[in-house]
């Protein structure tokens, strides 16, 4: 079941307190984990926050003005490696995702130049993006 939230600040930056707020009010949905990426799109920095760090949650990404938040039901894939928000290699794409691609075994056959760390259909649509974009 798991569970999404996201926010952006058109014209300022905050605080991570919102996005927090958010994935408590969905913590139903997902109580076996949770993560958080801040990212500035005025200054290009990224900061991650996975469930380990949680106590720091209130300090989480401050000046930046996109987040991106999850809850996680480990139903399959119980690894640490399928937390989310996830990104690329080169941590500049990130994708928050709540779904289930059915035929994700065949297309991370069509993506065998990337380096896979779990077995989940969401690092396939990660990577099925970076390969042929949006229109994958």
């Amino acid at each position: 079941m798991s569970g999404i939230a996201g926010i952006i600040y058109k014209n300022k930056l905050e605080d991570g307190n919102d996005i927090k707020r958010m994935t408590e009010a969905i913590s139903h949905r997902g109580p076996d984990g949770e993560g958080f990426i801040a990212i500035s799109t005025f200054t290009g920095k990224v900061t991650e926050l996975d469930g380990e760090k949680l106590p720091l949650v209130s300090n989480f990404g401050a000046n930046a003005n996109v987040y991106l938040g999850q809850r996680n039901l480990a139903v399959k894939n119980l690894s640490k490696k399928t937390h989310q928000p996830i990104a690329n290699q080169r941590k500049d794409i990130w994708l928050v995702f709540d779904g289930e691609i059915y035929n994700h075994n065949s297309l991370k056959n069509e993506l065998s130049e990337f380096q896979f760390a779990s077995n989940t259909d969401t690092e396939v649509l990660l990577y099925a993006y970076e390969k042929w974009g949006i229109n994958f």
